[in-house]
């Protein structure tokens, strides 16, 4: 099938989903009242999403989504149907590849991946010594892991913006699938958003997503596009600044714990990319949004450490604040150096200090949404049950989060405003009704 091909109605797929069922009632699909799972009808549905996509996209994009596949196919080969897509700012970057690279290339897998190197560099670079710099660490890298399947591709911008750059190599890596016929394989093509920062990556990261999308395709499903994601990302240590560590330890432990994960670690089916119609090309930060409907659910076992380069270099100045559009730029001095000092003990406790309310109140919320997730409804009245249940999970929040703050963070003294925070009877009623009103 080409990306011309005529659009249709899937008509065999429950448009709503069924009612809760309880732990103690077991329902064939009869019972839900359900059609019979046609997976080929199921995969033509998400393959012509894809392929309105990419008919739709305006002149311009099309052929920056053409030239990529052509680099993407240069070989002949088709990319694997799990691709990780790395934005790489070729005038900076070449110290980074040898680390990255080498986490792609120990995964224990028995299925194939491709990873993408998405070079890009400002119009008025393209002299820069760096750019001849990073493409001889790519052809290294290809060189010391031969049986990794590495591409490449690079992007000259006027003035580079992330979201622009993210869309143009989603949009010439799903090109390049449509041309290598991986849509036709009855597999969801799956893309891995990552950076070119990374640091450690668990050996079975890439093995874990493709078991939980592969579960996936083999279910009965109800829906017309695949769930993104998150995985389990965190920022490395700096033995050099450990202060910013300890900071960066904090706010990460608060983003894990309330459900929330960094974009550069989301897993994103690609006819979930075509049906939200891609990033946002304007976007300097922040540019999954478009995409993101809900918080992702993460996959155990996704370790993930990326460089805390961002925050060595602007947590000084801005504080947990540094995921602005002002503080990216297309030559962020960050990327290239870590010669910056570290936090004093003064300034560090007046940065976790002024964001310890909002930080516990979403750590708050986030351990409440999660409670009510795991808990197994029962017939009956379960709101008994429910309520202790919750309560335990605040409890065991409270004594990890004391336990950081003394024993890592290293400021004890606010131990006793996170515990009151909790605890609180106000709040927790405020984020159960909450949650329980978006269910």
């Amino acid at each position: 099938m080409s990306i011309e091909a005529t659009s249709f109605e899937n008509d065999k797929i429950s448009p709503t989903p069924p009612e809760r069922v309880f732990v103690d009632e077991v329902l064939s699909i009869e019972d839900l009242n359900i059609p019979p799972y046609d997976p080929e009808e199921s995969f033509a549905s998400r393959r012509q999403i894809v392929y309105d996509y990419l008919k739709n996209l305006e002149d311009g994009e099309r052929e920056i989504a053409e030239s990529i596949a052509n680099d993407l196919l240069e070989t002949g080969k088709s990319l694997a149907n799990m691709v990780v897509i790395i934005p790489v700012a070729a005038h900076q970057e070449a110290a980074q590849i040898a680390t990255a690279i080498a986490q792609y290339a120990k995964q224990e897998t028995e299925e194939p991946f491709s990873v993408v190197l998405g070079l890009n560099y400002p119009l008025n670079k393209v002299n820069n010594p760096n750019i001849s710099a990073t493409a001889q660490a790519v052809e290294k890298a290809k060189h010391d892991y031969p049986s990794l399947d590495l591409r490449i591709t690079a992007t000259i911008y006027d003035e580079p913006v992330i979201g622009k750059i993210r869309r143009d190599l989603w949009n010439g890596v799903a090109m390049a699938a449509a041309r290598g016929g991986n849509y036709e394989e009855n597999i969801e093509v799956v893309g891995i958003n990552h950076d070119i920062d990374l640091v450690r990556l668990s050996k079975n990261f890439i093995a874990i997503i493709q078991e939980r999308y592969k579960k996936l395709d083999q279910r009965h499903i109800i829906a017309d596009v695949l769930p993104i994601f998150g995985t389990e990302i965190k920022h490395a240590k700096s033995p050099q600044h450990p202060n910013i560590s300890s900071a960066v330890f904090w706010s990460d432990y608060i983003i894990r714990k309330s459900g929330h994960t960094f974009e550069a670690g989301l897993v994103i089916p690609f006819s979930r990319y075509a049906f939200s119609e891609g990033f946002d090309p304007s976007s300097r930060t922040h540019e999954t949004q478009a995409i993101m409907h809900r918080k992702p659910h993460l996959l155990p076992g996704t370790k993930t450490e990326t460089s805390p380069r961002r925050y060595i270099a602007r947590m000084q100045q801005d504080g947990y604040d540094i995921w602005s559009p002002e503080t990216f730029s297309a030559e962020d001095e960050c990327r290239e150096t870590l010669d910056f000092p570290d936090l004093t003990k003064e300034r560090y406790q007046e940065i976790v200090t002024t964001s310890m309310q909002g930080n516990i109140k979403l750590l708050l919320s986030g351990t409440i949404a999660d409670a009510i997730r795991s808990f197994k409804f029962e017939k009956g009245n379960n709101t008994e049950a429910l309520k202790k249940h919750i309560d335990e999970s605040i409890e065991r929040t409270a004594k990890v989060t004391n336990y950081i703050l003394r024993n890592i963070v290293g400021l004890g003294e606010l131990s006793h405003t996170a515990t009151d925070m909790l605890l609180s009877q106000t709040l927790r009623d405020f984020y159960t009704k909450r949650h329980f009103g978006g269910l």
